[in-house]
């Protein structure tokens, strides 16, 4: 981004079950010169659009015209959300603060301190064309379903700059797009809101605008707010632009009531379960069903809770002790339901607003009639499983009582604290359709009488959390009532009248606020209800706040109460007047007037006149309805039976909707809990087949190597029996053949020379012989047998020595003890080694060989009284090289003694645990 767009950060409210929605917000320019700035689209003052408000992020501007394709400073990108990587400015773009374009207001600054920022698009060659404006590069969203990018179109001093069309459209997904035509001309604030859901993770977003004309098309900054959960199908208590979609539709069906897409579950778990379990199917089919009577069903506010609080008992010590609430009427009343609303509450220690606040563990609700005392039902706050706020309804047979009375118990403990306490924020008692809980008396123990905003009173003024009766979408075009007087105390009172074409039998009026800037911005704050008859007489007067100012009661109805009365007229005298904002001048705005008979709705013909008014607005401004044309103020629009949300609802409709979706969300949610469960099922019983079957293949892959492996160490012993036993029969007969020859021709011969060379063949042969039956025993147990290794000793040294006496000292054991064939022929071998070198160099008479187990080794010496060797010679590695050798490789050890002319000591140790 380049240095001088304003960039906004939101901080979320986790607590928030309304998300954002697309659309434009008008604001004036006063509007935003106010110390409120730092959150400028909480002007509802109850975040319902799923915001906290925004941290705007002004900075210095570059100054003059500058061309801004680079890529976003430094320091700006502490500032942006975690998923925004990057943004671009395209090339043909520029910054500017020259001209008085795109002024932001500065925060934390003094009043209408002004920040001049923005990003200008240059002309395009063809008048009315598009112009890429800037990326923005995404990183993973994680953790929320998307995000929301707000753009400031305009607050400049021109209007022409203003673009005519606003595009965001997806580089990965071609099919993708969000568009906003036919936008005004306007010079003041103006922000266009798109939603982006988290699919769009690591995509590269591109923004479009259209220029007017001749002029180039500006922009003045962006925000960023994160969509915590998935938008609703409408939003309450919301009047938007017309904005009309890029395929002609118009977006006001999509903020006022368009289905959105059910989010489908694409997991390979909920592909197997859809196809292998017929329950599955058939839950994943009620749940729709549920989403789509959901969607038929009244939709709770979920901000902050606007009126009165409620009723909340002061703290008592233990949770054991119990609450009374006691209502008493002056003459018996058929009651056939009970309503309680929970308290939503801020709560010290919890993060944004609580729902069921001090909800008590047990309620029970008796009719006293004399000393007679009928429960009419019993409920536990166990069961309640969606904490919501919403209404628990409790319907029975009609029951005539003056006196009912609910008892609190095992009461809900402080936050962080060991004290206890309970409460609701309303209570409605039904005859019928009828509310008869406002007409009757009070008592309530323990209650915090004018503490905060508590009261036992405001348990029957029929002001909740839950916002308005009504049910979306709205299907008129029309707003309400609108009149601007002189000042907020007109000379003469302000008269609004609904004259009937027939007497009609009323028993109460209903008025509801208007929601533009926020809930209950322009109802009236002194004023009456009146009942009159033909000849305008007053027969029946509501002046409850005649006199006094009456509180605003945010998103909740005033209804005024009154004795069975035929009247033909209705009339609101308004005395004193609200101001929508604190710069804007006095209005009175109400969107519906209602009269009623027994909690039901009096659909009669009438027409609406205003008297008293010295000034009259129609005009909405900017505002247009579902069909693009603009909206206006009317005075029959306030008898029409619609709210600026929806219908307008009876109490006990509006009641038993908002629990008919309660019990709907819990139905849902024990759906969903078996559908997980059956997933989660799927998923252990397919890793395991997975685990098994791969556990299947390894075994039968190491089985298959094993037996590879013994197949060929079989097919090598047959090889090596084939081999040897034809050595055994061959070779060694042969052998066997010339050592007898031999020895026969010894007898015979008698020339010393001849004789020495047949000996020296003879024990070549005896070598052979003995040598063959140790690669045959090494080799091929079965054909070879193990040789006497100290019988093949002593032979040896007579063949070596035939003319002399070798001493020999044997043990026995050393035949067990030398099992392997390895460690037998490197005895062996080191032995001819050593008898031979003696021989051969020594010129020894005398020679000496010693062969014990010492402990855990085996001994051999080998000693002789020859020529000996220098400590020199004996120095050198080439000496007796090949001895050595062999003792390496039978990890023994050897040590070597030689003096000149006093003969050589050989002493050999073997350790008998590599040999065992």
């Amino acid at each position: 981004m380049i240095r001088s767009i304003a960039c906004g950060l939101l901080f979320c409210m986790l607590t928030l079950n309304l998300s954002a929605i697309e659309g434009i917000d008008y604001r004036t320019e006063g509007d935003w010169n106010t110390p409120t700035t730092l959150k400028p689209w909480s002007y509802d003052g109850q975040n319902r659009y799923g915001t906290a408000g925004y941290h705007f992020y002004n900075v210095t501007p570059l100054g003059g015209k500058k061309q801004a394709n680079r890529p976003v400073d430094e320091n700006l990108k502490s500032a942006l959300p975690s998923y925004i990587k990057s943004i671009t400015a395209a090339e043909k773009t520029y910054t500017t603060n020259s001209f008085g374009y795109l002024k932001i207001d500065a925060p934390g600054g003094s009043k209408g301190d002004k920040a001049e920022s923005g990003l200008l698009a240059k002309m395009p060659h063809e008048p009315g064309a598009h112009v890429e404006l800037l990326t923005i590069q995404l990183g993973k969203i994680e953790n929320i379903y998307g995000f929301r990018v707000g753009i400031l179109l305009a607050n400049a001093d021109r209007k022409e700059i203003s673009p005519a069309e606003i595009v965001l459209s997806s580089e990965r997904d071609t099919n993708w797009s969000r568009s906003i035509i036919n936008l005004p001309k306007i010079k003041d604030g103006m922000w266009v809101f798109f939603n982006v859901s988290a699919k769009h993770s690591n995509d590269t977003l591109t923004l479009s605008v259209k220029c007017r004309d001749k002029h180039p098309a500006a922009i003045g900054g962006l925000v960023f707010d994160d969509l915590i959960v998935e938008p609703p199908e409408h939003p309450l208590n919301v009047i938007s632009d017309k904005a009309v979609s890029h395929d002609g539709s118009a977006i006001w069906n999509a903020i006022l009531g368009a289905p959105v897409e059910a989010t489908i579950d694409d997991t390979w778990e909920h592909y197997l379960a859809m196809k292998l379990s017929g329950d599955y199917r058939k839950n994943e089919a009620r749940i729709q069903a549920i989403n789509d009577e959901l969607g038929k069903l009244p939709t709770p506010y979920t901000g902050e809770p606007t009126g009165t609080g409620g009723y909340l008992c002061h703290w008592t010590g233990s949770n054991r002790n119990r609450v009374e609430i006691n209502f008493r009427w002056s003459e018996p009343v058929s009651i056939d339901a009970i309503a309680l609303l929970p308290l939503r509450l801020f709560l010290a220690d919890e993060n944004g607003l609580t729902d069921n606040a001090y909800w008590p563990g047990e309620i029970q609700i008796h009719a006293i009639n004399g000393e007679q005392s009928t429960r009419l039902t019993t409920i536990l706050e166990k069961n309640q499983r969606i904490r919501e706020s919403l209404p628990e309804l409790v319907t029975f047979q009609p029951h005539t009582t003056q006196h009912l009375r609910i008892t609190l118990s095992d009461l809900a403990k402080k936050i962080g604290g060991y004290q206890f306490a309970g409460g609701f924020s309303e209570i409605y008692i039904f005859s019928q359709e009828d509310n008869v809980a406002p007409l009757a008396k009070i008592a309530a123990s323990n209650s915090r009488e004018g503490f905060r905003v508590f009261s036992k009173g405001y348990l029957t003024d029929e002001q909740t959390p839950l916002g308005l009766p009504e049910i979306g979408p709205r299907i008129s075009g029309s707003l309400g009532l609108s009149v601007r007087p002189d000042n907020r105390h007109p000379k003469k009172p302000v008269d609004i009248v609904l004259n009937f074409k027939e007497p009609v039998t009323i028993d109460a009026v209903r008025l509801d606020p208007a929601v533009i800037y926020r809930p209950g911005q322009a109802f009236p704050i002194r004023f009456s209800v009146d009942l009159l008859n033909a000849s305008g007489e007053v027969l029946q007067s509501d002046r409850s706040y005649r006199n006094t100012p009456l509180r605003n009661q945010g998103l909740n109805p005033y209804i005024s109460h009154f004795p069975d009365t035929t009247a033909k007229s209705i009339r609101v005298r308004i005395f004193e007047i609200s101001k929508p904002t604190d710069k804007s001048r006095p209005w009175v705005q109400i969107s519906e007037i209602t009269p009623m008979l027994k909690g039901a709705h009096i659909d009669q013909l009438a027409t609406v006149s205003v008297l008293g008014m010295s000034q009259r607005s129609k005009s909405t401004g900017n505002l247009f309805g579902p069909t693009g044309r603009r909206l206006y103020w009317q005075d029959a629009f306030v008898y029409d039976g619609q709210t600026q949300a929806g219908r307008a609802l009876p109490l006990r409709e509006w009641v038993q909707g908002l629990y008919d979706r309660k019990q709907l969300l819990e139905e849902k949610l024990d759906l969903a809990g078996i559908q997980q469960d059956t997933t989660h099922s799927i998923r252990t019983k397919t890793l395991w087949s997975v685990c098994l079957l791969s556990a299947f293949v390894v075994l039968t892959s190491l089985y298959q190597i094993i037996q590879s492996k013994v197949k060929n160490r079989r097919d090598l012993r047959m090889a090596r029996e084939r081999i040897a036993s034809d050595l055994h029969d061959d070779v060694g007969s042969n052998l066997g053949s010339i050592t007898l020859h031999t020895e026969m021709l010894m007898d015979q011969v008698e020339a010393p020379s001849l004789v020495e060379h047949l000996q020296a063949i003879a024990q070549l042969s005896h070598e052979s012989v003995y040598g063959l039956r140790e690669v045959l025993h090494t080799s091929a147990p079965r054909i070879g047998r193990a040789q006497d290794i100290l019988k093949y000793m002593e032979e040896l040294s007579r063949l070596v020595f035939p003319d002399m006496h070798v001493a020999l000292d044997l043990d026995p054991a050393v035949n067990k003890t030398l099992k392997t064939p390895e460690r037998r022929k490197g005895l062996l071998l080191y032995y001819k080694e050593a008898i031979t070198n003696i021989r051969s160099h020594a010129q020894c008479n005398r020679v000496s060989v010693s062969l014990h187990r010492v402990k855990n080794h085996l001994e051999l010496i080998i000693e002789d009284d020859g020529v000996g060797m220098t400590a020199q010679k004996l120095s050198q590695q080439s000496t007796l090289r090949t001895l050595k050798l062999r003792a390496k490789e039978m990890n023994a050890a050897l040590k070597i003694k030689s003096k000149v002319d006093q003969g050589t000591r050989l002493e050999l140790h073997i350790p008998l645990i590599n040999i065992n």
